[in-house]
């Protein structure tokens, strides 16, 4: 329980509860961690739980609010994170969807029934937002 509590303000690591719309139920989680104040960086990540969830729309605006918020609150400069190989769910919405870019790999980083994935690092940046914001007017009604 201190732990839970202890989030509250902490400073270096943010993490944030995904709700269902209809019903408020728990959907899965969203951080911020490893927080740079220096250099503007952060590694985000995110969880959504159960398979009927998905194709809803909750990880895009997921994804969408945790950049409003490290760009336009936090004042960040750039977001990192990684995906699995074998997730293309996540590649396609990251990438796709939401503007972060590959900028490398790490062979064999995972294993899963009984082979290596590879770890894709992504990233992306306070411009790159802007200008994904800028072309599909993500926030305008």
């Amino acid at each position: 329980m201190a732990w839970l509590e202890g989030l509250a303000t902490e400073r270096l690591n943010q993490r944030f509860a995904i709700e269902g719309l209809e019903d408020g139920q728990l959907l899965g989680t969203a951080n911020l961690v490893a927080i740079d104040w220096k250099n503007g960086t952060a590694f985000h990540g995110m969880m959504l739980g159960a398979a009927e969830t998905q194709g809803k729309g909750y990880g895009l605006d997921t994804v969408m609010t945790i950049m409003r918020y490290a760009f336009d609150e936090l004042r960040l400069e750039r977001l990192d994170g990684d995906i699995i190989e074998y997730n293309a769910a996540s590649h396609r919405l990251y990438v796709g969807k939401c503007g972060w870019r590959e900028e490398g790999r790490q062979r064999g980083w995972h294993f899963r029934e009984g082979r290596r994935w590879d770890r894709i690092l992504v990233g992306v940046t306070r411009q790159d937002y802007a200008d994904l914001v800028a072309e599909n007017r993500y926030w305008v009604d």
